[in-house]
This record gives C-alpha cells, sequence and structure tokens, in this order.
C-alpha cells in the first residue's frame, strides 16, 4: 500500500490552504522516494522539523512562538513514526514486513554434538516434580 499526500497530511496534523506546512509538490516528492506510510511521514516530520530549526523564535506581545521547540517536537513525531514502521506497519516499503528469525534445528544438534561447549544449564526435566511425595516429608501432616 503505497503512502497517500491525505495520509501524510492527517498523521502531521497538516490540512492543506493557509499555514499548511509542506506543499503538495513537497508531499508528492515524498511518496516517490518512499512508499510505507509511517516512514514517508517521518520523512516530512523531518523536513518540517528541518524548516523550524532555521526559524528564530518570535515574540509580539504577550504572544511567544517557540520554533526550537516545535522543531524538536516534530523530530520527536518523526522518531515514532520511524519505530512504527520498524514494527511493520504502514505497508510497502523494505522491512515493513514482521521477520521471524532463530535457530535451526540442525545448528542446536550440531552445537549440542560439540564437545568444546559448555554443556546447557537447562535439560528436559530439570524441574519437574518429585516421584513422591516422600522424597520430602515422611508423610505426616501433624510433624
Amino acid at each position: 500500500m503505497a503512502a497517500t499526500e491525505a495520509q501524510l497530511r492527517t498523521l502531521l496534523q497538516d490540512p492543506t490552504g493557509v499555514g499548511e506546512e509542506l506543499s503538495t509538490a513537497d508531499y508528492t516528492a515524498i511518496i516517490a522516494i518512499e512508499t510505507n506510510v509511517y516512514r514517508a511521514a517521518a520523512v516530512a516530520a523531518r523536513a518540517i522539523a528541518a524548516k523550524y530549526s532555521t526559524k528564530i523564535e518570535v515574540k509580539a506581545g504577550p504572544v511567544t512562538v517557540k520554533n526550537q521547540q516545535k522543531a524538536e517536537n516534530y523530530r520527536k513525531l518523526a522518531a515514532a513514526y520511524e519505530q512504527q514502521a520498524r514494527e511493520g506497519g504502514g505497508g510497502g516499503g523494505v522491512g515493513s514486513a514482521i521477520e521471524l528469525t532463530g535457530t535451526s534445528i540442525s545448528t542446536i544438534d550440531s552445537n549440542n554434538e560439540d564437545e568444546d561447549r559448555y554443556a546447557g544449564i537447562f535439560s528436559r526435566g530439570v524441574h519437574d516434580n518429585p516421584s513422591s511425595s516422600t522424597d520430602y516429608d515422611d508423610g505426616d501432616a501433624n510433624n
């Protein structure tokens, strides 16, 4: 599933029209290089953060616009979307599918046969219950 401009604008809370952070051309260029919606949103958030990081703080009477704070918030948002993409969200793109890895049975067998390795501390049956109740007490409940 390829990302769309509407999805990115929704994720970044960037409606079209007056005050939009990125233009339609910007979103189109981002979508062209990144098909996963969360990675594309991360790229767009970093672009917006870069825009605000170059601006200074503006104060007009009692109102203050802290552009550095906006830039930091967009960087945090980008990091969150990158994490969501790594966890398999957003569809499309490399690394978007969940990957299962592990040790093959043949590797386990060859490791068990290797005499240079320490024997494992755990084995089947190590935590089994005792074979009878008399292993720990004499059966007399009054003691």
